[in-house]
């Protein structure tokens, strides 16, 4: 049986399909989110990197999607250190990737403020 902090998690969890390919993101606690805005202010030219590479948990990515040469065809499992290399070379999926989590907070935090209004 999962712990409940992992079910708390896991209910934090979406998917994100970029060009065929399926990411799995974290929305940030409230915590997370202030100290994530403190160290890596939304004007910091690598701010979609940064949150792109904290909060995805997951992909569905092969070697080769990932760009492995000779790479096998077949799912890779993610590891978050291998998601930093990756990561770090995709600037196109910055933005998307970025725009959903901050997305998934505000959607949240906005639900939070109309449940406590009624």
């Amino acid at each position: 049986m999962s712990s409940l902090s992992d079910k708390l998690r896991r209910a934090r969890e979406s998917n994100v399909t970029i060009n065929g390919h399926t990411f799995t993101i974290r929305r940030p606690t409230d915590v997370e989110a202030i100290e994530f805005h403190q160290q890596h202010g939304a004007n910091d030219a690598l701010y979609g990197a940064r949150i792109s590479e904290r909060f995805v948990i997951g992909w569905d990515l092969s070697e080769i999607d990932a760009g492995v040469p000779g790479g096998g065809g077949e799912r890779a499992p993610f590891d978050a250190a291998a998601w930093r290399e990756y990561i770090a070379v995709q600037p196109e999926l910055w933005p998307v990737l970025a725009g959903a989590i901050l997305d998934a907070y505000s959607a949240h935090a906005a639900k939070r403020g109309s449940d406590e209004k009624n």
